[in-house]
Parts: C-alpha cells; sequence; structure tokens
C-alpha cells in the first residue's frame, strides 16, 4: 500500500532474584518481563493520533496520550527502547513532522520541538539504538539523527537523493545503517558503515526499476531484507554487494502487483513478510522456499503493513483497512490471533521491548 510516503527474553526462573521481576515501567528499568511491554501506533481518532500500550503482551492494550500531548496526525512509526523509553513518528502538524517520545512508559508522552532541528517532512520510520541515540527517515530524502535524546537533530542526508522519499531505515549499530528510499516509480536502498558520514547506493535496476521500496530491516551488518511495491520481496546475505529476489512462488512479481508492507527477520535465515490484503509469509531457509501464515479471516480485508518479534515464535503484526484495524499475534511462530483493542482506527507500527523489526 502507497501513498504520499510510499510506504519498520523469555521469562527466567529465578526466584531466588525476586527483584527482577518488575513490571513493565517500573523504575528499576528493563527486565526479564518486559518482552511483554509494547507499543502500537496508528490513524488518528477523537482528535489526536493512536498510541496504545501493553503491559502484558497485548493481551489488552490502553490508549495513551491525549489532545494536549499527541497531534490530530497519522501515527506511522513507533519503537521500544526500553520499558520505559518509546519513540514515536508520524506526519507534519502546525508546520513541522511529528516526533513523540515517553520516558515513563507511556505516563507522559512529550513532542519534541521543531526549534531542535526537525524540518516539515512526512516522517516514515524510526531506528533506535538506545533511549537517546535515534534515527527518523522521512519524505524528501529525509535522514535525521539525535545522541542527546532529540535535544538537538543532525541532517545526515545525501543531496543525491534528494528525489527520493527515505521510506524504512534499519539500524544495526552505530556504524551499519540501512535506508529504503522511492520515488512513485522507482526504489533506492542506500547504506552506510560510517554512522551516515557517507552512503552508498546498492541494489540493481531489475530490484529497483518500477518497484518502489517500503520496508528495509537488516538482522545484522551482513543480512538485509527490503519488501516494497507488486510483491517485492529482496535479501542481501554479503553486506549489499549483492541482492537477491526471493519472491514466494505464489506470487508474481509486476508493478500492477499488490505490496509487501514490512520485513521482520528474526535468524540470517527466517523473517516474516505482511503483505497486503491480509497475507502474511514465514521463511526458514533465506527466501528459498516461503510458507502463508494462517491468519485471523478478518485480516483478509486488511492492509498486514509491519511485524515485530521478541523470538522465533512470538511476534505481533499490526494493519489496516478502510476505516478500523487490527492487530494479530502468535505464540507458535505460524498461527495468528486477533488482539482486542480499545479502539478500531487503523494500525500502522507494533513495537515491542527487545524486539526485532
Amino acid at each position: 500500500m502507497i501513498n504520499n510516503r510510499i510506504r519498520i527474553l523469555s521469562i527466567l526462573a529465578l526466584s531466588a532474584l525476586p527483584v527482577l521481576l518488575t513490571a513493565c515501567g517500573d523504575v528499576s528499568g528493563p527486565s526479564p518481563v518486559v518482552s511483554q511491554c509494547g507499543w502500537a501506533v496508528g490513524r488518528m481518532s477523537g482528535g489526536f493520533g493512536m498510541i496504545l500500550h501493553t503491559e502484558d503482551g497485548g493481551n489488552t492494550w490502553t490508549r495513551q496520550g491525549d489532545t494536549s500531548t499527541i497531534p490530530n496526525s497519522l501515527i506511522e512509526a513507533v519503537r521500544a527502547a526500553d520499558s520505559l523509553n518509546a519513540w514515536a513518528v508520524g506526519d507534519p502538524s502546525n508546520g513541522f513532522g511529528v516526533i513523540l517520545r515517553t520516558q515513563d512508559a507511556g505516563e507522559t508522552w512529550e513532542r519534541l520541538p521543531q526549534s531542535s532541528g526537525i524540518p516539515n517532512s512526512d516522517f516514515t520510520d524510526l531506528g533506535v539504538l538506545s533511549a537517546d541515540n535515534v534515527w527518523v527517515t522521512g519524505s524528501d530524502n529525509t535522514i535525521i539523527h539525535t545522541t542527546d535524546g532529540g535535544s538537538s537533530w543532525t541532517s545526515l542526508s545525501d543531496p543525491t537523493y534528494d528525489i527520493y522519499a527515505m521510506t524504512s531505515i534499519s539500524v544495526v549499530d552505530a556504524s551499519n545503517i540501512w535506508v529504503s528510499g522511492a520515488t512513485m516509480d522507482d526504489a533506492i536502498i542506500i547504506h552506510s558503515t560510517d554512522g551516515g558520514t557517507s552512503w552508498t547506493a546498492e541494489g540493481d535496476s531489475v530490484l529497483l526499476t518500477g518497484y518502489p521500496l517500503i520496508s528495509i530491516s537488516a538482522f545484522d551488518q551482513n543480512h538485509c531484507w527490503t519488501v516494497g511495491h507488486g510483491y517485492t520481496f529482496a535479501n542481501t546475505v554479503d553486506s549489499g554487494v549483492n541482492w537477491n529476489l526471493c519472491v514466494p512462488d505464489s506470487l508474481h512479481r509486476t508493478p500492477f502487483s499488490d505490496d509487501a508492507n514490512g520485513v521482520c527477520p528474526t535468524s540470517i535465515n527466517r523473517a516474516w513478510v505482511a503483505v497486503d490484503y491480509g497475507k502474511l509469509y514465514l521463511t526458514e531457509d533465506g527466501g528459498d522456499s516461503w510458507t502463508q501464515q494462517s491468519v485471523p479471516d478478518i485480516a483478509g480485508g486488511y492492509y498486514l503493513l509491519r511485524t515485530c518479534a521478541t523470538d522465533q515464535n512470538t511476534a505481533w503484526t499490526a494493519g489496516q483497512g478502510v476505516s478500523s484495524g487490527i492487530i494479530i499475534h502468535t505464540t507458535d511462530g505460524m498461527t495468528w490471533s486477533l488482539q482486542t483493542t480499545p479502539t478500531n482506527a487503523g494500525f500502522s507500527d507494533v513495537s515491542f521491548v527487545d524486539s526485532f523489526h
């Protein structure tokens, strides 16, 4: 699904150390149960953007914020840095892009001011290395970075790529970063090994021409996936030297096909891909073969957008229809169930503490 953005721990049995089993948002910080803490974001409802929070793996979701703290904008992407700290980005409001952060598990959300260097861009994705070290991508070749919790932002975009909207980012570490970008017709993949000081374009015309990319996600500095328009599925196993198309046999890659919207690798060979109209695929062999997942029937009318996973079998996928949304969950890596949310506004992203994206 493409619009103006072209569309991102197991519990330990330590009875001798009960202090570690803190709840989500406890002031003592992350714990062995923080993998149950997560956020989902999406469309506007009731005059402000959607942010939901869970402390029990999504069995219950609670809406956070209000019109005084969250603008009336689509919230496009979210990342949980730990049980207390999370970041979210979205469409512009009042002349500049929306960047939000919480430092208290969502009890309060703060919108970062334009004075810190935030441009008037549609923000599409973000990468979080720590509570204070964050990357954001967006329209008009936007790539910005903060190391001080958003007090100031530095633009690291290369003017060579000004024709592209940057649709997604994957930050492996302080040096290794991948970004996908797109025009209405074509795509680009750029890769940095020096923390964004310089960028190298990757991929070939078969992958990029006529197929705008929507999402990119790296498992490590060598293994990265990207997906996009026209059932585009591709990966690299050599740090971007070569990119390999690996579209499921049941799908046909053409410029007029539906979109693959989000990809989540959980090992060098295993990845989920979320696709339009309720399709969700899993590979366990690096894309040589794919299994279509069993998802609730209700998902058939939805665009499945982004997936995150806390281990090889536990994952969540967010999606949206014309006027409603969906969050689905698996605990066995194959069968997905619908989670109940307090509102049916469309959801664009989901993130849990310590999750793969």
